[in-house]
């Protein structure tokens, strides 16, 4: 297949194999100047970064994981930043606030929890307008045996 071949509209993929790819991104990995960045020898690997020493901008690189055979290779890779972005963060190294800002714009971090609610069988919920009486002792009875399926007495 030749260069471009096959890739769809856009650019042809700069590594043509996984292998090239995976060959490029180890290299990334073991580069001395970016070891030496950090007096304890602790890497500061970012996405940014990896795209730079690939040739690439971080978009290709991201894009690279919507071809199926390339996927596991960028995820690896991502993994192994995110993991060690993670350890400097922890040991106190760096900025915290920029480890945040990258955890969320590379690695799909968040700080709250969508929750969505289903009926029953992951239908729609069914309302229901009731006239509750006025009394709180019947009140009561009343939302027992509506809500939490008593029988009343």
């Amino acid at each position: 297949m030749s260069r471009g071949e096959g890739n769809g509209p856009g650019r042809p993929l700069k590594y043509e194999t996984v292998e090239e790819l995976d060959d490029a991104i180890e290299k990334y990995f073991l580069d001395e100047k970016i070891l030496a960045l950090d007096k304890e020898r602790n890497p500061i690997y970012t996405m940014t970064g990896l795209a730079v020493a690939l040739g690439i901008d971080r978009k290709t690189l991201l894009s690279y994981s919507y071809k199926d055979e390339y996927l596991p290779s960028v995820k690896k890779a991502k993994s192994r930043v995110e993991q060690q972005m993670e350890y400097n963060m922890l040991s106190g190294s760096g900025s915290t606030t920029g480890y945040i800002f990258s955890f969320k714009n590379n690695f799909d971090w968040n700080d709250k929890t969508e929750t969505e609610i289903y009926g029953k069988d992951g239908g729609p919920i069914h309302t229901q307008e009731i006239n509750m009486p006025s009394d709180p002792i019947t009140a009561a009875r009343e939302y027992d045996r509506i809500i939490r399926g008593k029988k009343p007495d």
